[in-house]
């Protein structure tokens, strides 16, 4: 899918989730889950994360030199390192590690997660040892995406804002 799409889905969750588990909504926590939910896709040279800076390219080249594009950063492993990376960094920075910016980089990455499964290519959710790929019809770049996502995204943010 392309990185908007992602970004969408990724806000878009973050805005509909923290409510109805009871976690408060934050810019921060929106930021996160918009970068969480372009991560994934650093095990590519050529996605739209690894060019935000040099040091996301050179991480970027570094992952994609021992796996995939789709590989172990689309799994629950990839999910799991996120978490850890994130934890350990506000517990680091003394935030507290249950928050609105943990959550975000959960649900941003889980959405990339699901997205990326409604695609044919699909991910294997467990490794690329793992049989079983979650996929779907839906074409990167297709009708469906260009504008189903959006309209997806407008509903979650119409309905958020009338929440307020």
């Amino acid at each position: 899918m392309l990185h908007g799409s992602h970004i969408m889905a990724g806000t878009a969750l973050y805005l509909f989730l923290s409510p109805i588990i009871g976690m408060q909504i934050t810019a921060a926590g929106i930021i996160i889950a918009a970068i969480s939910s372009l991560i994934v896709d650093i095990d590519h040279p050529k996605s739209f994360i690894s060019h935000w800076t040099a040091f996301t390219k050179m991480i970027s080249t570094g992952i994609s030199t021992v796996t995939t594009h789709r590989g172990i950063t689309h799994t629950l492993y990839g999910l799991t390192a996120w978490i850890v990376i994130i934890a350990t960094t506000l517990n680091y920075l003394e935030k507290a590690v249950w928050s609105p910016i943990l959550l975000g980089a959960i649900i941003g990455y889980l959405s990339h997660l699901i997205i990326d499964s409604l695609n044919p290519q699909g991910v294997r959710w467990l490794g690329e040892e793992s049989k079983i790929r979650l996929k779907g019809p839906i074409q990167t770049g297709g009708i469906i995406e260009r504008f189903g996502v959006p309209l997806v995204f407008a509903f979650i943010i119409v309905k958020y804002l009338q929440g307020l």
